[in-house]
């Protein structure tokens, strides 16, 4: 089961077997997605898929949760209003600083649980030096930047690879699961961006690809879709902590 670890004393926490527990850190950003989504879109979708995962009895290993980071990597929006970005160095202090406090008190396992697509190579670039200097198994959750969303192809209209920021899955998430902060005129004069990511230039930026910073196709999204979506989301995290726990991760 996953537990807010916030809402427990300190006596509570000690009495646990930290060696078999698992701490959860969700990472998420605060940036533009768009003009029909919130700039707080990677937010919102890691609440609402926390919503639906703490205390949920169909998850059996013993997780905890952390409060969650709140901003990321995000330089390549920083061309829109709104957009907040961490510097690499400073989200690896922040996770650094938690790190060592998980070894004082002798937890030995740490989940990131990622919603931006920015910080997944920083996040999985680290986990071997962490290791290496703090003694503690790092494992990692991404839904973007990852094949987390591959089995889903089904659900959607846009293909799955072109549907990278903005687009059909994160607009129908939020359609679903926070339908106020979209805005739906706005939806309404969008026109989808589907370009490939640059092969070789990795100093992309959203701007570049995309006028409106939206990469994907957001005109096919639908409430009906985030509803399929979101219990997928909840089956494929549910499914990928189970087997960290088993050690297969």
């Amino acid at each position: 089961m996953l537990r807010r670890l916030n809402e427990k004393s300190w006596k509570e926490l000690d009495a646990l077997k930290k060696e078999e527990v698992y701490l959860v850190l969700p990472i998420s950003s605060l940036e533009q997605h768009g003009i029909h989504l919130p700039v707080g879109t990677d937010d919102f979708t890691m609440e609402a898929a926390l919503k639906d995962l703490v205390d949920c009895p169909e998850l059996k290993g013993d997780f905890w949760l952390l409060p969650s980071i709140h901003y990321g990597i995000s330089p390549e929006h920083l061309d829109f209003c709104g957009s907040f970005t961490l510097t690499p160095q400073t989200l690896c202090a922040v996770v650094e600083d938690l790190i060592h406090c998980m070894t004082v008190h002798g937890w030995k396992n740490l989940v990131l649980l990622n919603s931006h697509g920015g910080n997944t190579s920083l996040l999985h670039g680290m986990a071997q030096t962490w290791k290496r200097k703090f003694g503690v198994d790092i494992f990692h959750v991404d839904f973007w930047g990852s094949d987390f969303f591959n089995d889903a192809a089904s659900m959607l209209q846009t293909p799955i690879q072109l549907d990278i920021h903005g687009g059909e899955i994160e607009t129908s998430l939020l359609l679903y699961s926070r339908p106020q902060v979209v805005k739906e005129a706005e939806l309404k004069t969008m026109t989808d961006d589907l370009p490939e990511l640059p092969k070789y230039r990795g100093s992309w930026t959203a701007k570049e690809l995309s006028p409106k910073g939206a990469l994907g196709g957001a005109t096919k999204a639908s409430a009906e879709t985030g509803k399929a979506l979101s219990e997928f989301v909840k089956n494929k995290v549910i499914s990928q902590l189970e087997a960290i726990a088993r050690g297969e991760g």
